[in-house]
């Protein structure tokens, strides 16, 4: 019939009087769709026999159960059942009931159940056969035959298949087929204590296609068991005495299926004697099969399968692995079993180290062959026992422990492998054995002896914590890689073996942390590619021109830039001469101090992103205004600090005695002097004034110096280390030659040359009259600095020819706040207040006196630079630092642009007296002018100088020249 029912319930029951007619009774139930649960209660006896047909029956909601009594005879017929999206798809509970002594005669008889054609699909639980506990011994007198035929159980979520019964014992009173069914997708499916036989699809399910526990499984015809996942046994997993048995010309197909752990294919955790039962020849197709660990096609302890198993497998050898039986020590870089060995050297460790070693578990391949397995060991040292059940990974594995026994002696360690089974009962077939492997390997042993805790730790109730010294610096240990961790800006290290170092490091050491390394390897706390004492040598070579650490890549090109560097000096010289771009004319002052202030302050922007390569081109001309190179060059391979230093006097040296040159030749020929004219002693002051900031700045490099401590076994003592590169002792060795030659420089130049500029009027008005003063102010051939002074105060008011002087004051603080502070990072504020106060101050004076120079234009100019420089650094300051850096490079190119259009002023002033130039551009001169520049007869240098230029002293001050109108 066609019909809607909401809920069914069909229960048969016996008789109130006994019956022994056996009437049948028939139930047909058929294309009937349930709106809720279909429920069937066989418990009726032998009394009668009940026959039940459910056809095309439809029931997506509620429960579909069977509950059985095993004392009833029934003949149940399930076709073409559909249950989807349930909790349970069909569940069958076969519940004990004792027989009846009035039918305990009768003649035995069996029932049967057959499902077939029926799909479970997508439910919690798909097909499940249950037997409810109740055996006493005294089991019903009827066999229970269970059909399934041509079903699909799929995509259920905890299990598809699951049979069980109670106990093994009652294994005997069932017969059940699982016969052309697909089960896939399911999580997995399960036998328990069942006598079954399979004739299946069980492929890709995510927990194991198929466990069986105490189980017979018989295999008729052809089984597929493919692309299933487990984490032991990825295909089949067999436990407590299951057997499989083949029926002739029986294919089985156990491929593409993966183990997480251990038996990609099948695993098995008894030991038996073949994998496989069958008195003839059938075949097992074993392909592509993984595991994890170990036994990619099969895991588990086969005993002599290879004399005692059919040739079932295709291919013939398979990937078979057991539990271990053996171990060996190895080395996890030579992994092939050949190379592991049964001994190893004696280990050394310190208080509180963990005892590590290297271990490979040995198994039985299929072919009696050596097999990696993983396994479980128990550890003594010196006959007690230490540790138990150690777990083992699978190849070359390392075991650590760290042991109690901690006095300074030698210690015995021995391993043994943890046996899970003495004897293995097999009963097969009513035949008892015991297998006892006599290869199982019984120990390993080796010995390690107890160190005293490294430099940089201490004992402390056994174990080796850091020292003091080092965990009060925020620093982390841990004896067993002997690694030190710090959140960086610090350094800690050894110091000739016996010693360390522990201090605060900001100048080259990493920034950031956590950083970790090892006392006798302490290079990791430093950044670009530094290492030493305290970050201070180069691994591969400095850069001239910065303070990075590169690999030479051309380092015989060194001869060519010694060459480029001389061929600047000239050019240099040879420039100012042509252009007149000397300090005499009043434009230089505040352009040479912009220039100084951006040089010194560029570390500051160089950690910016806008600035990571120093070869910026907008800070090369920059960088040529303060004499350096102004690119990066590997000037030799291995280059250090050292030899930086002495390279930063060389070149205002250099340029000096090119100058020098040129005005001893121009006193002793005419021709020279013609060509020179009177630009010479200008060009020589405006060397020195370039020159100034470079020299100081090396200097107070060469003079800095940190003291550290050094913490030794028994004493505490102070060590002094030049600061720019510490690997060198401050005052010692080679450091000595050149702090000598700083101090030298400092004494005969830096201080007397400040002085001359900051007091020369008040030494020109007080001290000049008298007759020492006044020959060593003008009056030596060869040694007169009137003029030298005149140049820098020529083109200032009277009453303000200190003001170079200051500017050079102005400039000590910010080079001693830059060359001297730990951090750029940490002190960027400070620096940049630094510098916008002293450059607000000296905007400040020019503006309260109205300028110092006696020209308008040059106060334009400086009052500009100063200016520009206020703005720049204030919003610097303010600026968020997303923001910041680009304001330096606003700074630089107004540099740039106001230096180019200076050269560019004066290179028309000093073409302006060309008649090509002057047609060139259409412009008128003063004759009278032009002859008399044509005539006048040109006087040498030596000329110039033999001359007495009047003092301050000895006419008004309203009518004094300057060093322009002189030249």
């Amino acid at each position: 019939m066609n019909t809607k029912l909401y809920d069914i319930r069909i229960i048969y029951t016996q008789p109130l009087s006994c019956q022994s007619n056996g009437h049948q009774y028939h139930l047909s139930l058929k294309n009937v769709t349930i709106d809720n649960s279909l429920y069937l209660d066989i418990c009726h006896g032998r009394s009668y026999n009940v026959n039940v047909i459910t056809e095309n029956v439809e029931s997506n909601q509620g429960h579909f159960d069977a509950v059985i009594c095993t004392n009833s005879f029934y003949h149940i017929n399930i076709t073409n059942v559909s249950r989807r999206n349930m909790y349970n798809g069909l569940r069958v509970l076969y519940h004990f009931e004792k027989t009846d002594d009035y039918f305990s005669n009768h003649i035995q008889n069996s029932s049967k159940l057959i499902i077939e054609k029926s799909q479970f699909d997508d439910n919690m639980r798909g097909l499940s056969i249950l037997k409810l506990p109740g055996y006493n011994g005294e089991y019903a007198k009827i066999h229970h035959s269970i059909l399934v035929k041509s079903c699909r159980i799929r995509n259920n979520k905890r299990y598809g298949l699951f049979l069980e019964n109670y106990s093994s014992a009652v294994m005997k009173h069932y017969t059940i087929s699982i016969n052309d069914t697909e089960i896939i997708g399911n999580k997995q499916n399960g036998l328990i204590y069942t006598d079954v036989v399979l004739n299946n699809v069980i492929s890709n399910s995510t927990a194991t296609g198929l466990s069986i526990l105490g189980s017979t499984v018989k295999i008729n015809g052809s089984a597929f068991i493919t692309n299933n996942i487990g984490k032991d046994g990825g295909g089949m997993a067999i436990h407590d005495d299951s057997v499989i048995i083949l029926f002739p010309n029986t294919s089985v197909n156990i491929s593409n299926n993966h183990a997480m752990h251990k038996g990609g294919g099948v695993y098995f955790r008894n030991r038996i004697t073949c994998l496989f039962k069958s008195d003839m020849s059938v075949h097992v197709h074993m392909l592509n099969n993984t595991a994890a660990v170990a036994g990619d096609d099969s895991y588990g302890n086969i005993v002599n399968a290879v004399d005692y198993c059919p040739p079932v497998f295709r291919p013939k050898v398979i990937k078979l692995s057991s539990d271990a039986i053996g171990f060996k020590f190895c080395d996890p870089e030579n992994t092939t079993i050949e190379q592991y060995n049964e001994s190893i050297p004696k280990k050394e460790i310190f208080p509180g180290e963990k005892l590590k070693f290297y271990i490979a578990m040995q198994g039985v391949g299929y072919n009696n062959e050596d097999s990696i397995t993983d396994g479980v060991i128990d550890i003594n040292i010196d006959n007690e026992q230490k540790l138990k059940e150690v777990p083992v990974n699978a190849n070359c594995s390392l075991v650590e422990f760290t042991p109690n026994q901690t006095e300074y002696t030698l210690h015995n360690v021995t391993l043994t492998i943890h046996q899970y089974f003495d004897q293995f009962p097999l009963s097969h077939g009513g035949i008892s054995q015991l297998f006892d492997d006599s290869r199982t390997q019984k120990f390993l042993e080796f010995n390690y002896s107890v160190n005293h805790c490294p430099i940089g730790f201490i004992n402390n109730s056994g174990k080796c914590i850091c020292r003091e010294n080092i965990s009060r610096k925020g620093a982390r240990c841990n004896i067993n890689t002997q690694t030190i961790e710090h959140d960086g800006k610090k350094w800690i290290g050894e110091y000739n073996d016996t010693c360390f170092i522990s201090e605060a490091c900001l100048l080259h050491c990493a920034s950031t942390g956590p950083v970790s390394f090892t006392m006798d390897r302490p290079d990791a706390q430093c950044e670009d590619n530094r290492g030493e004492l305290m970050c201070g040598a180069c691994k591969k070579s400095l850069l001239l021109g910065s303070n990075r650490c590169d690999e030479c890549k051309n380092p015989h090109l060194t001869a060519l830039y010694i060459l480029i560097f001389a061929l600047m000096g000239i050019l240099l010289v040879v420039l100012l001469i042509a252009l007149n771009l000397t300090v005499s004319n009043g434009m230089l002052n505040g352009l040479l101090f912009y220039a100084n202030v951006i040089k010194l302050y560029k570390p500051i922007f160089s950690s910016k992103e806008y600035f990571k390569n120093s070869e910026y081109v907008s800070l090369v001309i920059a960088s040529w205004s303060n004499l350096d190179f102004g690119f990066e060059v590997c000037f030799y391979e291995g280059m250090d600090r050292y030899f930086n230093e002495w390279l930063q006097f060389v070149f205002p040296f250099y340029v000096w005695i090119i100058i020098i040159v040129i005005i001893a030749l121009s006193w002793k020929f005419g021709k020279i002097s013609r060509l020179v004219g009177s630009h010479a002693i200008p060009v020589l002051s405006t060397l020195l004034l370039l020159s100034y900031t470079k020299l100081t700045h090396t200097i107070v490099i060469v003079l800095h110096k940190r003291e550290v401590t050094l913490y030794c076994p028994d004493s505490k003592e102070t060590l002094s280390l030049w600061y720019e590169d510490p690997t060198v002792e401050y005052g010692k060795g080679k450091h000595a030659g050149l702090l000598a030659f700083a101090i030298l420089v400092l004494i005969t130049f830096v201080i007397p040359y400040t002085l001359f500029l900051l007091l020369g009027q008040l030494y020109e008005k007080y001290l000049s009259n008298f007759k020492i003063f006044k020959k060593f102010w003008c009056h030596f051939k060869y040694l007169c600095f009137k003029p030298i002074i005149d140049a820098y105060s020529g083109p200032m008011k009277d009453k303000y020819r200190f003001w170079p002087g200051l500017l050079l004051v102005a400039r000590i603080p910010l080079l001693l706040s830059v060359t001297l502070v730990d951090s750029y990072i940490e002190s960027e504020s400070l620096l940049l207040c630094i510098l916008l106060v002293v450059v607000a101050s000296l905007l400040s004076l020019h503006v309260c006196f109205g300028g110092f120079y006696r020209r308008r234009v040059h106060n334009i100019v400086e009052i500009w630079f100063l200016f520009n420089l206020c703005i720049v650094v204030g919003l610097e300051i303010v600026s968020e630092d997303d923001e910041k850096g680009i304001w330096f490079i606003i700074c630089i190119s107004i540099f740039n642009l106001s230096l180019i259009m200076m050269v560019f002023y004066h290179a028309h002033l000093q073409l302006s007296t060309k008649k090509w130039y002057r047609k060139l551009w259409s412009k008128k001169r003063n004759d009278e002018v032009i002859a008399e520049s044509e005539t006048d007869e040109h006087k040498t240098v030596f000329i110039q100088m033999s001359e007495i230029i009047p003092t301050s002293t000895d006419l008004d001050v309203a009518c004094r020249e300057s060093v322009v109108e002189l030249y």
